[in-house]
């Protein structure tokens, strides 16, 4: 959990350091990442959980409506980051509704932090585009680790991904010859890896890849662009199916995924209608 965490900050710190960047690559070296790095960047608030019992108290949101109300002094918009935002009490979290649904600068990145979003209150929730950052999958125990069958399956899935006329014949193979829940979870693991190779690459530690399969994950990472996100979700949904028993056709499953990854990557940044994605429920 602490991992998780960890790479949770990680993440959202290099997203919000690439919002800053004057060269738009987290570069680390100009003024804009010199001044988050050091913790003083004028444009940016993170919020967490006081000392006196673990909450986000009224008193943290009304200066943050304060900074809000203040015009950016360095960036294109002001960057809030509220971690643990399940710890905002009933009181904070209604003072932060009207912020979250019209903030009051002209453009502001709000980003909330969260391992418990169903402790949020619902009037939040349904104001938030939701995404699940890629973690440590609970029933796996090689995570971070690139093992002989993540090889074999990135072999069969480059194929497919280069020549998308191969992606029904992959899939076929795939579901003849290993397991899908073990092909969704090294699925994942690729999307984790993928997702911060787009962010800023000196995150990814995976004990095992080789140079060759890194460098193909970056080149499809690109591709995906921040869409990248968009085709992990779609990976967690798969497995969350696997796990509830329903009746599923793998082949399609497996189908859907490379579908979806091709035209992710075809439109690079642009959000793909998810009812564009095949069906993978045996009907």
């Amino acid at each position: 959990a602490e991992a998780a965490a960890a790479d949770t900050r990680a993440w959202i710190s290099a997203v919000v350091a690439h919002h800053f960047c004057q060269q738009v690559t987290a570069c680390g070296i100009c003024s804009s990442c010199c001044c988050f790095k050091e913790g003083h960047h004028p444009d940016y608030l993170a919020l967490s959980p006081g000392a006196s019992g673990g909450h986000i108290s009224i008193e943290q949101v009304r200066a943050l409506i304060h900074f809000l109300s203040m015009k950016p002094q360095a960036a294109v918009c002001r960057v809030i980051v509220i971690w643990e935002a399940d710890c905002l009490t009933v009181a904070a979290a209604n003072a932060f509704l009207k912020t979250l649904e019209e903030p009051l600068a002209e453009s502001v990145l709000i980003l909330l932090a969260t391992a418990h979003p169903s402790l949020l209150l619902e009037t939040i929730r349904s104001r938030c585009f939701q995404l699940r950052l890629p973690g440590t999958p609970p029933s796996t125990t090689h995570a971070l680790q690139w093992t002989e069958e993540d090889k074999q399956l990135l072999g069969i899935w480059e194929e497919a991904w280069v020549v998308p006329g191969r992606i029904c014949k992959a899939a076929e193979f795939i579901a003849k010859s290993m397991n899908i829940r073990e092909v969704l979870y090294s699925l994942l693991k690729m999307g984790y890896i993928m997702s911060f190779l787009f962010v800023e690459k000196e995150l990814v530690c995976c004990a095992g890849l080789s140079p060759n399969c890194l460098e193909f994950l970056r080149e499809i990472s690109e591709q995906l662009g921040m869409n990248v996100w968009s085709w992990i979700d779609q990976v967690y949904e798969a497995i969350q199916s696997t796990q509830q028993g329903s009746a599923l056709n793998v082949t399609l499953l497996l189908e859907s995924l490379l579908i979806s990854r091709y035209l992710l990557g075809k439109q690079g940044r642009q959000v793909l209608d998810g009812n564009s994605i095949v069906s993978y429920h045996s009907r």
